[in-house]
């Protein structure tokens, strides 16, 4: 197939078509549509499909890079407040971010980016565990299934015991019913293993 000059394609192409291009699973592209989709809506950009919503910014930001800088600043300056108030997470607002900073570069926006995610807040890349209470242990282990009570137990005595014995002060006791009970299976968990490696 030869291409002539006449057929080449626009450079610039579909502003929307060219923030879809990246994205290769269908659950991505709809968060990402989403996500854009509330940036839209927020800074006030007209029309009825995603698809001129997506053409009327570029155009404006390629036309007036310091109108997209300020508008995506006060934006992001908005959903910075609802990370101060716990109302969305850091994590949250730096997807939200990403979605913007996406659509800008595949549609050849400069923006100064270092800039902006300086003023974004870090987020946490650990978990908030905590070990279980014996009153949440015991409300476990009272569930009905017989599968549970090992499951509990085993895990008990593997540390997650110690993180609670660690806890407590010398006033207060865990519960000594608990303790034998851990103890119990673990005597079975280690007869179990030892027959099965026998």
């Amino acid at each position: 197939m030869i291409i002539t000059k006449g057929e080449l394609p626009n450079e610039e192409g579909d502003p929307y078509s060219l923030f879809l291009f990246p994205m290769r699973s269908p659950k991505t592209k709809e968060k990402c549509v989403g996500r854009l989709r509330m940036f839209f809506e927020d800074i006030g950009i007209p029309g009825e499909s995603m698809n001129k919503r997506c053409k009327i910014f570029c155009e404006r930001a390629k036309d007036d890079t310091g109108w997209a800088f300020r508008i995506i600043i006060q934006y992001l300056l908005k959903q910075k407040e609802r990370v101060e108030i716990k109302e969305i997470t850091a994590g949250t607002l730096k997807n939200r971010f990403q979605v913007i900073k996406l659509c800008c570069d595949m549609n050849n926006i400069e923006i100064p980016w270092k800039k902006i995610s300086r003023g974004l807040p870090r987020a946490r890349k650990f978990a908030d565990d905590r070990s279980p209470t014996p009153e949440e242990i015991r409300s476990i282990t009272d569930y009905p299934d017989r599968r549970i009570r090992p499951i509990v137990f085993a895990s008990c005595s593997s540390g997650i015991i110690d993180g609670i014995k660690r806890r407590y002060t010398k006033s207060e006791e865990i519960d000594n019913h608990l303790l034998t009970n851990i103890i119990k299976v673990e005597e079975v968990l280690f007869t179990l293993i030892y027959c099965l490696l026998g």
